[in-house]
């Protein structure tokens, strides 16, 4: 497994670090075992959440859309197991399905009770929520809020509103260093030429832009006129450790907040 995991880093790091076109990007698919027939339903998921029996015909449709129809494919990383009970019928609910490995997402769920004349007002509902966690002392990682955030054509969707929750620079991290480390730096640091030196600042000034991840919540209106949020993670640099209690800490608020609103919130005119 370890083996594995070191291959697909490899390949990641192959088309992050690429300069010169043309451009590459990957797609890595987790299979089951794969067999001629398998009773149990399909189901895909981003990541490596997945293990059991995968139906031979289902893994070739699966790779067919990865591969030459989902742009959600690119880049991301996704398990997928059964048969042919559950899987697609449509290009339509392919689109659908894969919609989740953009980000990827973490959480999703429909507004039962909630219209879509009603967007306008719930966005604003959740624009005053979100200013409310950016100065929370419980988070572990500060952040920034962004309330207009961008959104993107998204299959099935035909109104979207996206609010950011960005993480904001700390001395933690994969930038962290030891005691040994830096005083290494600083030998090599002295060692180093004027030129050397002010290359080594351009790398530093780059370093410190980097992109140290975040949520998104997506609102969005479905082509069968459901409300839905979701939630993605977003504005992760190759590299960039998962900030996991942070996210915990935003879902668990979010799921609150949804709860509010379906009880008491799309009531109040």
């Amino acid at each position: 497994m370890e083996k594995r995991r070191q291959m697909e880093e490899a390949v990641m790091n192959v088309v992050n670090q690429r300069v010169d076109p043309p451009a590459l990007d990957y797609t890595i698919c987790k299979l089951g075992e794969l067999k001629a027939s398998v009773s149990g339903a399909f189901r895909l998921e981003p990541g490596d959440s997945l293990d059991g029996e995968l139906q031979t015909e289902t893994a070739i449709q699966v790779l067919r859309q990865a591969i030459a129809l989902q742009a959600s494919a690119r880049n991301a990383t996704f398990s997928f197991v059964g048969g042919s009970n559950g899987l697609p019928t449509t290009q339509e609910e392919w689109d659908e399905l894969f919609v989740a490995l953009t980000g990827p997402e973490i959480f999703r769920t429909e507004l039962a009770d909630t219209s879509p004349d009603e967007l306008g007002r719930f966005i604003e509902y959740m624009h005053e929520w979100g200013n409310l966690p950016e100065s929370s002392k419980a988070l572990t990682t500060p952040i920034r809020v962004v309330t207009d955030g961008p959104t993107s054509p998204t299959a099935g969707v035909v109104g979207q509103s996206v609010m950011q929750f960005l993480y904001l620079p700390t001395n933690t991290g994969s930038r962290y260093m030891s005691k040994s480390e830096e005083r290494a730096r600083e030998r090599e640091a002295g060692n180093r030429s004027s030129a050397n030196n002010k290359s080594s600042e351009q790398t530093l000034a780059v370093a410190k832009k980097a992109k140290e991840g975040g949520v998104e919540i997506v609102m969005e209106v479905t082509r069968d006129s459901k409300v839905r949020v979701r939630a993605r993670r977003c504005n992760y640099s190759p590299g960039v450790i998962i900030k996991e209690m942070t996210e915990e800490t935003l879902l668990g608020r979010l799921k609150k907040t949804l709860d509010y609103w379906e009880k008491e919130g799309h009531r109040s005119k």
